[in-house]
């Protein structure tokens, strides 16, 4: 398997928590967020993540904007994972492309 590289997400979460990441994430995803030079409880990202992890993303990207990506990514890991786990019971690419959505229809028989 290949070497995880680690994304702007990890480094937010390294500082704020998961949960504070995933909220700012689902709310801010593939744009830029302008981390204010002071903190307020009334701006937007206190009152999402609370005043205690604004704090504590303000005590590292004070004044500057960070671009937080989406959560697209994490949605990729857990289809990813039902893949594999899907093969490592046997089943068939075919089989798994229908599980997995990929595959709306039916093959059409040879006989069609």
């Amino acid at each position: 398997m290949a070497d995880l590289i680690n994304s702007t997400l990890d480094d937010i979460a390294a500082v704020i928590g998961f949960t504070a990441t995933v909220r700012l994430a689902a709310h801010y995803g593939d744009r830029d967020v302008f981390v204010p030079e002071s903190v307020s409880e009334l701006h937007p990202i206190a009152k999402l993540i609370g005043v205690s992890r604004s704090r504590a993303l303000h005590a590292n990207w004070q004044g500057e904007r960070i671009s937080v990506p989406s959560l697209s990514i994490v949605e990729s890991e857990i289809r990813r994972g039902k893949i594999l786990e899907l093969l490592l019971q046997g089943m068939s690419s075919y089989t798994i492309a229908k599980v997995t959505g990929e595959i709306k229809s039916e093959m059409p028989s040879k006989n069609s």
